[in-house]
């Protein structure tokens, strides 16, 4: 039927919209105002005002109608029948009352009467096919009464809750992926969608459409056509297919993952409808068949001054999907590989051996080639990390000319293709293709995304673009030629920026972009290679088409050389170099300079700062807030402007400048919070000044720099914009200025949020990262924060105060600036928390006592909104220095390759003529190491207000706690046991204690003990954070691999398979920097009762002859909770030989 209004459903009898009366808002035409004990009636088309304590005061009964218990009979004088006379007063007093109040609602009701009436404000549903307000569709839009179970979309009335979710799911909803805004595609039946309609949270129900389903791009086209078809992930996928053939289709492809299906099939579009009809379908797509699009360039860079400190990607895996590499056989490939291709993975069927255009093998070389061939000039970023090869490409050698080669490889999607490259031990995946897809999040982009979600310290790269055009002829590169997958949230998309090579021998000059077919000033005379802070022309600008920002960054693309396929039928952009290398040039050739950077991120985290799993978010986060802007490129400001200031939709946040992001000169330094433990709708994190997130800005010379990022969950094709959820930047000045993320108050479409300052004002700053609305799961997140930070004057300590958020500052723009270098500050960074939250003014801490001072807690989270369980009581704000465990991530299941493959045209970028135009003047800049590179162990930085500089060398615990004097043990210094006290029947010996409710957690009060009298009991308190560690010795003869064993107990009230209380174990150096990575126990879904745990673990002897701390730590939530009990806990060392320490200090659970 229609919808005739907003009161209307379009499945069931029951209001549109639905509102628990007690807070004065209703939707229906007969309006109830309910005032204490009356109710108001109303047929207006508005909603009744709020109401303050005083108005409700004003209107409530008189004290004596309250206090009277007894109803009677009352004569029409008003006297009662069979009463007293006593009755009878109280009687009358009660009428005069009531007929007094009578009055007092006449006259507020006139008052609504004659108010103008108060619109309910819109809330959207944001598709591709149309955006609408269901509670006020347009004209035309109908929905069909649907009495059987099917696909649905829900919206709630704001940012979601996860007990609305929880709640939603109770009434056997089946939700799936999220629309904006505040919306999911839900599986309803008759009694969910009753349910659901009835609920207080929810705005909406209404039938999924099938026209919704169908993308814009197939309106108009006729016959077969190649579709990319999403389905439910639970469907049955067989089914599916079978009824696609039936239709005559042809299937390409088909995978499989936790978010969606994804097939690939070509299908006859007098079958479109029924394709869209079917209950399993979510989208459907014009397929986008992907294309190909690629020694100076390290120096544009930055590289050098990076490798001085010795990092060059050794123990890095970079998988490559291209066409393929050299002679496809790992023992014969180029010398410039070779010992380190660890698989070469063939998706197309011709042994891939790259022998058409050589671009697998050119880009390849870029990201790890060594330059053996050219005594290391021509050697890529990352020259000892290792390669994985996936080959995609059909040569059809003798059949079709080499720019005609044939990706065959993809025509499954690109899941296959990531998984197999994770489960090969890559963690950085580069990809020089896509389709041009002007912008849109496409079937590929979504299924980049959703691997990303599941794979968080994967790192994947993909090229923008060569669509790069001038259609007006302004002399300005157009925007929106965004490619795909590029148009991805969680990959890093790379833009093309000019190489500084302007006389590529033996080539006469770099050419002009007139070569490429522009043909306005300044373009077109414009040398390609002379301007390294300057655009190439042909690199795709966005944004894309939800408004997001890209490309991310760039790197150089035009002239690059590097390494030559000894099979490939193509000699690149001119003639080439030698037998071994030649030129390229594209957004293909910037990827993988972009990769191999990544690679070296990758490597100094896990060299220097310990971290074996550095998210994908974190690297991304550090290349963009170290990236130099480009700012105003290469034509001047005026008329011809080429790149407004970062970020922007020509540079994205700027040109990788490796030594910016990582070694930046000193007195610059950088910090970061790879924040692992996800944030839920309406937590917030607050960074303060201290030791180890120093945001005291001493010098407004240079930018303050802060960047957010975060590995969004995967967006639904058919939605726009693709962003789910959402979290917001915002930057606190010394004197109360607000910046908020990427100059907007506040993005909703962006998963990158970036606060620069120009000049910062001198003095502590403040860091809010929010969470505004998390649909799905909960949400980590990297930050990455760079400046001149020192110590505050103790005569200058600022007072934070905050302006109203309103006043939204405009920023400075950066200008270009020269690329500074110092020492990082380490990971273990925790901002002090600032009770009240982000309001607050902020106390200087205390100066610096004997006793040993806690790492400022990285964390400071406030539940402003809602609690899964409603206590009432928020958890007490806390620090942790302890990042919260990895996420567990859920194996894409196994996905079932298709045989027909149908062809698929490719493109290379076009090179420029033989005869190319006279250049300028070569310019390649001169790199100057860093002396000694970065230290590991970053100098204290003293506490604001403190009497001294000196940074006190006592171990520092991880809380906030004092430490008792007699809490430190002796290490234990020879083999065997080296836990003191391990049963706990000394009492407190031994062992540091601190819980965040103050309890004893070494107690003689639990019951049952496994053995004796004495116990660790952690937890068993709502919003618990009990820590208990101990500092013992591993002999220097300690082999690598070890046993901890201990009994546990464990003991809860919660009955949710869902993990919400959990007990971990973690190694730290004696200076509390994380040797392992948090080290999962139990939950609260582990067997209750004691139990033998035996964990394996290896790397001892990279701390062996150290002091480091042992800690476990229990958390629980806000209620129901649980206890995790420890006795008997043992670590009895083997010795061996002994020996040098085989790598950085680092203790992981050993592989089984």
């Amino acid at each position: 039927m229609t919808y005739p209004d907003s009161t209307a459903s379009p499945i069931s009898s029951t209001p549109a919209f639905h509102q628990n009366t007690s807070d004065f808002t209703t939707l229906s035409p007969t309006r109830k105002l309910h005032l204490t004990g009356f109710s108001l009636q109303a047929k207006i088309g508005m909603r009744p005002p709020s109401l303050t304590p005083v108005d409700q005061a004003r209107i409530r009964p008189p004290l004596s109608w309250r206090r009277e218990r007894r109803w009677c009979l009352v004569s029409w004088d008003g006297r009662p029948q069979d009463e007293s006379e006593e009755v009878y007063a109280m009687t009358r007093r009660v009428w005069f009352s009531l007929l007094a109040v009578a009055a007092l609602l006449a006259g507020l009701a006139g008052w609504l009467l004659a108010a103008p009436p108060e619109e309910e404000p819109a809330v959207l549903l944001r598709l591709k096919r149309l955006t609408f307000d269901p509670l006020a569709p347009p004209a035309g839009l109908s929905f069909p009464q649907e009495d059987a179970p099917g696909l649905y979309v829900v919206q709630f009335r704001g940012p979601i809750q996860a007990e609305w979710k929880e709640a939603a799911q109770n009434s056997g909803a089946r939700l799936y992926g999220y629309i904006p805004d505040f919306a999911f595609l839900a599986w309803l039946d008759p009694a969910a969608r009753e349910a659901l309609s009835g609920r207080p949270e929810v705005r909406w129900v209404g039938p999924f459409l099938p026209e919704w389903r169908i993308s814009p791009e197939l309106d108009g086209l006729q016959g077969r056509q190649i579709l990319a078809i999403q389905t439910l992930p639970d469907a049955d996928s067989r089914a599916f297919l079978e009824a696609l053939v039936g239709w005559g289709a042809t299937i390409k492809g088909h995978s499989d993952t936790f978010f969606a299906g994804f097939t690939y099939a070509e299908v006859d579009l007098a079958h479109l409808q029924e394709v869209a009809h079917r209950p399993e379908v979510t989208w459907i797509g014009l397929f986008h068949p992907p294309r190909l699009y690629n020694d100076a360039a390290r120096g544009v860079m930055d590289v050098q001054p990076v490798w001085n400190i010795g990092l060059r990607g050794a123990g890095q895996v970079v998988a490559v999907a291209d066409t393929a590499l050299d002679t496809g056989d790992p023992n014969t490939v180029n010398l410039d590989f070779r010992g380190r291709v660890d698989q070469i993975l063939d998706y197309s069927g011709d042994w891939a051996r790259d022998d058409c255009s050589g671009h697998g093998t050119h880009v390849s070389g870029s990201i790890l080639g060594n330059g053996a061939n050219s005594g290391g000039q021509y050697a890529g970023v990352a020259p000892e990390a290792h390669l994985i090869m996936q080959g995609l490409e059909f040569s059809a050698w003798g059949v079709l000319p080499y720019d005609s080669c044939l990706l065959t490889g993809l025509s499954s999607g690109v899941t296959p293709i990531l998984q197999d490259a994770y489960n090969a031990g890559a963690r950085i995946h580069s990809n020089s293709w896509g389709a041009n897809v002007a912008g849109q999040y496409d079937d590929f982009a979504v299924e980049v995304d959703t691997f990303a979600w599941q794979h968080k310290e994967m790192t994947i790269v993909f090229a923008a673009g060569n669509a790069g055009v001038d259609n007006d002829n302004n002399g300005v590169i157009d925007l929106d030629s965004m490619g795909s997958p590029g148009t991805a949230k969680n990959c890093i998309t790379v833009g093309a920026s000019e190489n500084n090579k302007p006389v590529p021998a033996p080539n006469p000059n770099s050419g002009t972009w007139s070569q490429f077919g522009y043909t306005a000033e300044p373009i077109a005379s414009d040398n390609m290679a002379d301007e390294p802070y300057g655009m190439a022309a042909f690199s795709s600008r966005g944004p894309c088409d939800d408004g997001r920002i890209k490309p991310d960054v760039t790197a150089p693309g035009t002239w690059i050389a590097s390494v030559r396929s000894s099979y490939a039928r193509y000699d690149g952009w001119g003639d080439p170099i030698n037998q071994y290398y030649m030129y390229m040039g594209g957004t293909s050739m910037a990827t993988p300079l972009t990769s191999g950077a990544a690679a070296l991120v990758r490597d100094y985290y896990n060299d220097i700062k310990g971290l074996s799993n550095p998210s994908s978010a974190l690297i991304k986060a550090t290349l963009i807030n170290g990236a130099y802007d480009m700012t105003p490129g290469q034509y001047g400001s005026g008329q011809y402007l080429e790149i407004p200031p970062r970020p922007n939709n020509v540079e994205g946040w700027g040109r990788v400048d490796l030594k910016n992001a990582l070694v930046p000169d000193a007195p610059r330094s950088w910090w970061f919070d790879d924040h692992t433990s996800g944030l839920s709708t309406g937590q917030q994190v607050v960074y303060n000044d201290s030791p180890s997130t120093p945001l005291y800005v001493s010098d407004s010379s240079q930018p303050l720099r802060v960047t957010l990022v975060w590995t969004d969950y995967p967006g639904q094709a058919n939605v726009n914009p693709a962003l789910v959820n959402d979290l917001d930047l915002e930057v606190i000045s010394p004197g109360g200025q607000h910046f908020y993320g990427n100059g907007v108050q506040w993005d909703r479409v962006n998963n990158i949020e970036g606060v620069d300052v120009a000049n910062p004002q001198v003095g502590a700053w403040q860091i809010i990262v929010h969470a505004y609305n998390i649909p799905q799961q909960t949400q980590p997140y990297a930050l990455v924060v760079s400046g001149i930070f020192g110590a505050p004057q103790p005569t200058a300590t600022p007072t934070e105060t905050p302006i109203p958020p309103t006043a939204t500052p405009t920023e400075t723009p950066i200008p270009p600036t020269a690329t500074p270098t110092g020492t990082p500050v380490p990971p273990t960074a925790t901002p002090t928390p600032t009770p009240g939250g982000p309001t607050a003014t902020p106390t200087p801490p205390a100066p610096p006592t004997p006793t040993p001072t806690p790492p400022p807690g990285r964390v400071n989270v406030y539940l402003p909104l809602v609690f899964r369980h409603s206590t009432g009581v928020p958890p007490t704000p806390r620090p942790t220095s302890t990042p919260a465990p990895p996420p567990t991530y859920t194996p894409l299941p196994t996905y079932t390759p298709l045989p027909t493959y149908t062809p698929f045209p490719t493109n290379t970028p076009v090179p420029p003529t033989a005869t190319p135009t006279p250049g300028g003047p070569t310019a390649t800049p001169t790199a100057t190491p860093t002396p000694g590179g970065p230290t590991a162990t970053p100098t204290s930085t003293p506490t604001p207000g403190g009497p001294t500089a000196t940074p006190t060398s006592t171990p520092i615990p991880p809380t906030a706690t004092p430490i008792p004097s007699t809490a430190t043990p002796t290490p234990t210094p020879a083999c065997g046991e080296v836990i003191q006290n391990g049963d706990f029947e000394q009492g407190h010996v031994a062992w540091v204690e601190d819980s965040a409710g103050g309890y004893d957690i070494i107690t003689n009060e639990w019951s049952p003990p496994y053995q004796g009298a004495w116990v660790a009991w952690l937890g068993g308190y709502d919003n618990a954070d009990d820590r208990l560690y101990q500092l013992i010795h591993i002999p220097a003869s300690a082999q690598d691999n070890q046993t901890l064993e201990f009994y546990l107990y464990v003991e809860t009230d919660e009955t949710s398979p869902t993990p919400y209380d959990e007990l971990y174990l973690q190694f730290f150096d004696s200076s509390w920097n994380p040797l392992s990575d948090p080290i999962w126990i139990a939950d609260n879904t582990t067997p209750m009762g004691w139990t033998l745990q035996t964990i394996d673990l290896t790397g001892f002897s990279t701390v062996a002859g150290q002091d480091i701390y042992i800690r476990f730590q229990g958390t629980t939530d806000g209620s129901l909770v649980t206890n995790f009990v420890l006795d008997v806990v043992s670590l009895n060392i083997v010795c061996g030989a002994g020996g040098p320490p085989a790598g950085p200090p680092h203790i992981q659970v050993a592989p089984r």
